[in-house]
């Protein structure tokens, strides 16, 4: 049977009765922003509810369900509220009841559970299950039944012959095990000890074991009666206490601080009235006389209880968003000078026009319209502003494509403001070089509009900080009418890991949240992405995509856990042995032939980055690492392949997010026209951002006179060495004695670039090593021979020629080229086509030695 999808429209409580009657097995049914009265006890089949707002608050249903004969309900993101006298869900025989995100308000009678199960199991994630009695129960179990609780708030559970299994929860009343029940604490379980009653009471072969018991609020009392009581770890406040109380035939065992718990037995040294009211605690809830199942009936109910929604203050949403510390003081006092000015007017008294016209300045994805709208509401609820009206715009919505029609728009955007709050995005696109735009006839407007309403409707600028101060230059009038200056900071790697966790919990994903958090700051930390909570909300959408497309492709059922192979799209695999990664890369380096300074100097620093990382990771206050380099020596030192294996080496040791070595001269970084060089130089140092930029014959940049752009071209290199010292590394090669000259070209250089690397040029010995090597990968040779030759030709070249390796590669390639045509020449068979033959070596001798004399000859 297809099941089928239900969407039901904001408050249309006659369609999702209807449609709960009709529903079949496995039909989903999404209910929109509002409240819904479920006026009949609807026998369930197996369906979902789930609301379709941000957040639980947002979806509401008054009313009540019937599940039996195995049903399976499952309820996500919603509040319910229980008519009087009534269980919110009655589930029985066998049938399943899950809430994941779900808030439940019982009935107004403590009598009546709001959750009451037979022969049952009910399974509760980040959900709050509350009654208004504390007397009673707001989850009752009986009959073998089972509740798998996790990172929920139960108000209190009574369990008769039944399990519980509890998992970083909290029960803010008590607990009671009747008959055998067993309760399975994992995690932490907080008991706040907020009621007069026991926090648990365990009677009649009961049994409770719990990892950590937290006390934080108020003393809390156990009670044992025939039981047995195991707490591996306790966490209680100081001038807290946890007391338990048992019989002989009870066995109690609990590790923590012996000062603050105690122990009585036999029911010494009970705590007295005046402490607790023993009337109430060591009685158990009865089940016959406090306790009532509701019987389901179809019958329409004409009245219903309700409690209105409560809303949180537009201060109280303020102070809920996440970071921006800084913003909410700022906030915060522009508020406490509007409240201020109200109180004096109210009081009789002068008062200092207030203009509400802000600036509000920032990178994206900071939260100003967020924030926008919450002030909004502050001023409306404070009285200082007329509605509630807020009117967000950009460019678009003000300027228009002929003379006049601008004016015309950006007037009736005012008025439908006015009283209220106009927000223009990016405001400094309204600036424009153009002769023809329209612009400033916008802004015309605005300034005028703003003037004869400063203080009762507010307009808010907001964009980019850099250009927001330049788009103020654009009209004189326009600082002036705008005092308020309110400047949103980019999150920090932590926050930002945060949001996108908090993001993805809330829309119901599983995910590890150390790892999560691991990755997300380590990328985010590295990015010169600047979109703040909008980077990991695409990061996000990108981690979900990979998940889908393996649920999909392995026909996996859980569609709400992230695994780690799922990051791997995220950090490139990191899967592997870093460890065993680094140490194959430095073996590598090893092998390279000579270098030894090298060698020594990469391997210091790979032992200092280490311990680099450790203290970052530490928390300690140390200032962050730069790590860009020089490169000095000739030409086929070893430059480019040393810098390869330290990009990937700085890969592994998650310095860098990418092993990607960007390599450049000047060619790629200036331009032939103003302007042109910066573009430039910063399109390609973005590009390498995350890995290394190697930029050869540095030098270059400079060694041009007059108005050269290669002097922008670094000038624009030393900002990005400095703001982004952590993103990236820019390794800057050449002859030794041209980049120090280099260097002396501008100040800024030296002190940006830490570390220097000098390469030697390669001995004779070690060039013949090197065509040896080069040689031997697919040939057969006479390698005394060929080692002898070849130290011989190096040794008597010109100075100018002795290009090291890549002299080495150039003659390697000439050897196996006469080879070949020495194999033609001579007819060979298939049997010695791989040995290199010694004439060619003597061949190649006499030709260089050859060349080489003629050359002084001239000289």
């Amino acid at each position: 049977m297809m099941r089928m999808i239900w969407k039901v429209k904001k408050g249309n409580s006659k369609k999702l009765t209807d449609i709960l009657k009709s529903s079949k097995q496995g039909d989903i049914i999404l209910l929109s922003p509002g409240e819904y009265h479920v006026l009949s006890g609807i026998n369930i089949a197996n369906i979902t509810i789930k609301g379709i707002g941000n957040d639980p608050s947002e979806v509401v249903i008054h009313g009540f369900f019937s599940l039996r004969n195995q049903s399976v309900l499952t309820l996500a993101n919603l509040t319910l509220y229980t008519p009087h006298n009534r269980n919110t869900i009655n589930v029985k025989n066998g049938s399943t009841l899950t809430l994941e995100k779900v808030i439940i308000h019982g009935g107004t009678s403590g009598n009546y559970p709001s959750i009451w199960c037979e022969n049952a199991t009910v399974k509760i994630n980040a959900s709050e299950i509350y009654l208004p009695e504390e007397k009673g129960a707001s989850i009752y179990l009986s009959n073998n039944s089972e509740a798998v609780i996790r990172n929920s708030m139960i108000y209190s559970i009574v369990a008769y012959q039944s399990y519980i299994q509890l998992h970083q929860a909290q029960v803010r009343v008590a607990v009671r095990l009747m008959e055998n029940g067993i309760l399975s604490g994992t995690g932490i379980v907080d008991f706040p000890g907020v009621s007069n009653y026991f926090g648990l009471y365990m009677a009649n072969g009961s049994r409770a074991n719990f990892d950590t018991v937290n006390i934080d609020e108020n003393s809390v009392y156990f009670s044992l009666d025939q039981s047995i009581l195991n707490i591996k770890k306790t966490r209680i406040s100081e001038n807290l206490l946890l007391t338990v109380s048992h019989d002989k035939q009870s066995k109690v065992e609990i590790f923590g601080d012996t000062n603050r718990i105690k122990i009585n037995i036999d029911d010494e040294e009970m705590p007295s009235s005046k402490e607790r009211s023993t009337s109430q605690t060591v009685e158990p809830v009865s089940k016959k006389d406090k306790l009532k199942e509701e019987p389901v009936t179809s019958k329409e109910e004409n009245s219903l209880y309700h409690i209105e929604k409560q809303q949180k203050s537009g201060l109280e949403e303020l102070q809920a968003l996440f970071g921006l510390h800084d913003l909410k003081k700022q906030i915060m006092k522009f508020i406490n000078t509007v409240k201020f000015n109200q109180s004096r007017k109210e009081q009789g008294f002068k008062t200092t026009s207030l203009t509400l016209h802000s600036l509000f300045m920032g990178n994206p994805g900071t939260g100003k319209t967020t924030v926008a709208r919450i002030l909004g509401r502050v001023l409306y609820e404070n009285g200082v502003i007329g509605t509630n009206n807020f009117v967000e715009v950009t460019r678009k919505d003000l300027v228009g494509e002929y003379i006049g029609q601008t004016a015309q728009k950006t007037q009736e955007i005012l008025e439908k403001s006015k009283g209220g709050i106009l927000f223009i995005d990016e405001a400094y696109s309204l600036n424009s070089d153009s002769k023809n735009d329209f612009g400033k006839e916008a802004i015309d407007t605005i300034i005028t509009f703003m003037e004869d309403n400063r203080d009762n409707t507010m307009i808010i600028f907001a964009g980019y900080t850099n250009e927001i101060n330049k788009f103020l230059k654009m009209n004189s009038g326009l600082e002036s009418r705008i005092p308020n200056k309110f400047y949103f900071d980019d999150y920090t790697p932590e926050e930002i890991a945060e949001i996108g966790y908090m993001n993805l919990t809330n829309e119901d994903y599983i995910v590890d949240e150390k790892k999560y958090k691991e990755v997300i700051q380590r990328l985010y930390s590295h990015s010169i992405d600047k979109s703040n909570a909008r980077w990991v909300r695409n990061v996000n959408e990108k981690l979900i995509q990979t998940m889908a497309n393996r649920v999909v492709e392995t026909g996996s059922e859980d569609t709400q856990t992230i695994l780690d192979e799922d990051f791997d799209v995220l950090t490139g695999n990191q899967n592997v042995d870093k460890e065993v990664k680094v140490n194959e890369l430095l073996h590598q380096l090893d092998s390279l032939i000579g270098l030894t300074e090298v060698k020594d100097f990469i391997h210091r620093l790979i032992k200092q980055v280490k311990v680099d990382r450790i203290l970052m990771e530490d928390g300690s206050n140390v200032e962050k690492p730069s790590y860009h380099m020089i490169f000095s020596g000739n030409p086929g030192t070893g430059k480019t392949t040393v810098a390869n294996i330290l990009a990937e080496l700085f890969y592994y040791l998650d310095v860098l997010p990418t092993p990607n070595v960007k390599v450049v001269d000047r060619s790629d970084l200036v331009g032939a026209y103003v302007g042109h060089t910066e573009k430039q130089t910063k399109e390609v140092i973005e590009q390498s951002m995350g890995g290394v930029l190697f930029i050869d014959e540095a030098y270059q940049l400079t060694a041009k006179s007059g108005n050269d752009f290669g002097k922008q071209a670094v000038e624009t290199l030393v900002t990005y060495l400095e703001n982004y010292r952590d993103k990236f590394i820019v390794i800057l090669a050449g002859y030794t004695k041209e980049m120090e000259k280099f260097l002396e070209t501008n100040s800024g250089l030296r002190s940006r670039i830490p570390l220097k690397i000098t390469f030697p040029d390669y001995r004779p010995e070690e060039i013949a090593t090197i065509v040896e090597k080069n040689i031997t990968k697919n040939w057969e040779i006479n390698i005394p021979l060929l080692k002898s030759v070849v130290k011989e030709i190096y040794v008597h070249l010109p100075d100018n020629e002795k290009a090291n390796a890549r002299w080495a590669r150039n003659f390697s390639e000439k050897l196996v080229s006469n080879h070949k045509v020495w194999l033609s020449d001579h007819h060979s068979t298939l049997d010695n086509l791989k040995k290199i033959q010694d004439n060619v070596i003597y061949e190649m001798r006499q030709n260089y030695i050859s060349t080489t004399e003629h050359k002084k000859t001239i000289y």
